[in-house]
């Protein structure tokens, strides 16, 4: 600056020094004109002899760089792009298209980050996914650029969850894809089921609507009056839950005669179950045979009413000795000990004939038998014999009955105490197989009688052998 000192000497009214003009300046004598258009000293070329450019150099005590051989000091600002600048354009400050520092042009991608340009990084390129966005901002969620390398799966400019890009940048929010996002409760990182983590990532369990090994149904739901209870079983009859399109009741058990069946259907009268506590009875037979009411009441004996099996009923228990719950299981049974026995006579043992004879004494007052009748225990009373009593039981070793006969009875008064004989007699006829014309006839009378309760009993008699001889032959 020394020419610029003379130069206002002389419009002081010094005298004028030599100038040379240098560009658009004027060098006085003793510097020179660089090509650049800057004047320079002696001691600022002799400082870079033999140096190349943007060689650190020192010239006075200034400190500089040598550019085309002259040492100069780098100047930022002074609106003259020098060497190790990237621009100048007067001034220190940034934002202006040239950095404060001379040294950036305020572009993104020229390695300078330049702040005060809104600049996170410049990597001196203008890709992306290395580190600094081609936008020359630092990787982000949010910033619309999906960053791989920074372990982006999307990005969508926000960072707000639900709208198909995680807050976070690393979920696109679909199940499978190995990350657990809001309202999934599992993430295998597939869509297969029965691993754990079923398809539709929820977590394994009877109640996911998906049926798993151990389970038999499995409707997502936790309803235990539907076709799937929730310990995802098949409904059953006795499970204790009321499967509703199926089942009126359902107590749990197989007891059949509460209040729910082991058919699931309400206990009601007609249903083939006796109802505890509430029913006596109930069978469709036996009501549609008047031994079970409608309302499933018993009859019972002393309603004035004789029905079912009674066999009289006044309406009351002195009757109850013919009324059906007299009679016990099997009957109450028969007394045949009023039996004398019979006796057998030869009639014509030549011609092949016998006659089997029973004789009773049918006893009155005081008397000591029963004789012609039996005692009915379900009554009280006595069956009277008659014809159709008796069938004839005999039997023979080498002998054949041959014929039949049927029983009379011939009845007269007693000349003592109103006794009277009870006579029966059959006649039949024998003959004899192998022509020998001898053999024994062991003769029997077999009495049949049924009680009041509708109970048969039968007695066989034995009375004497009779042998024959000369029976003829058996045709």
């Amino acid at each position: 600056m020394k020419w610029l000192v003379v130069a206002v000497l002389c419009v002081a009214g010094c005298v004028q020094p030599d100038l040379t003009t240098c560009g658009s300046n004027s060098c006085p004598s003793g510097l020179t004109c660089q090509p650049s258009g800057i004047c320079v000293s002696t001691d600022q070329l002799s400082s870079c002899s033999g140096k190349a450019d943007a060689t650190d150099c020192v010239y006075g005590t200034n400190a500089g760089i040598c550019v085309s051989g002259a040492c100069l000091a780098v100047n930022c600002g002074n609106d003259i792009v020098e060497q190790g600048e990237v621009c100048d354009d007067g001034n220190r400050s940034s934002g202006d298209g040239c950095s404060f520092d001379c040294q950036s042009k305020e572009t993104c991608g020229n390695g300078y980050v330049d702040f005060v340009a809104g600049e996170q990084c410049d990597d001196g390129n203008l890709l992306g996914n290395d580190g600094c966005e081609a936008n020359c901002m630092l990787p982000a969620c949010g910033d619309h650029v999906v960053n791989t390398a920074a372990g982006e799966e999307c990005d969508d400019g926000n960072q707000v969850d639900g709208d198909g890009c995680s807050r976070d940048c690393v979920s696109d929010e679909t199940c499978g894809n190995h990350v657990r996002d809001p309202g999934e409760e599992c993430d295998d990182g597939n869509h297969a089921d029965h691993d754990g983590c079923q398809s539709n990532c929820k977590i394994q369990r009877c109640g996911d609507g998906i049926v798993d090994t151990g389970e038999q149904c499995d409707d997502g739901n936790f309803d235990n009056a539907d076709n799937c209870l929730n310990t995802c079983k098949t409904p059953t009859c006795g499970d204790g839950f009321i499967w509703l399109t199926h089942e009126e009741c359902d107590d749990g058990n197989r007891d059949d005669t509460d209040a729910c069946p082991s058919n699931c259907l309400s206990a009601r009268c007609g249903d083939g179950f006796i109802h505890r506590g509430f029913e006596g009875c109930d069978d469709p037979t036996q009501i549609a045979s008047g031994c079970c009411h409608a309302d499933c009441t018993r009859p019972s004996c002393g309603d004035s009413i004789v029905e079912c099996d009674e066999y009289c009923d006044d309406g009351n228990h002195d009757c109850k000795e013919q009324c059906t719950e007299y009679c016990p299981a099997g009957g109450a049974g028969v007394d045949f000990n009023g039996f004398q026995g019979i006796d057998s006579t030869t009639s014509d043992t030549g011609g092949g004939s016998i006659t089997e004879r029973f004789n009773g004494d049918i006893g009155g007052m005081g008397g000591n038998g029963y004789g012609g009748a039996v005692f009915d225990h379900s009554t009280g009373k006595k069956i009277f014999l008659s014809t159709e009593n008796f069938s004839d039981a005999s039997s023979s070793g080498d002998l054949i009955r041959g014929g039949d006969g049927g029983f009379q009875q011939r009845s007269e008064p007693h000349p003592d105490n109103n006794h009277f004989l009870g006579y029966y007699t059959d006649t039949v006829s024998y003959c004899s197989p192998d022509g020998a014309g001898v053999g024994t006839v062991d003769s029997a009378v077999k009495i049949t009688v049924t009680d009041a309760c509708g109970i048969t009993y039968s007695q066989t008699y034995s009375g004497d052998e009779v042998e024959g001889f000369n029976w003829p032959t058996c045709p």
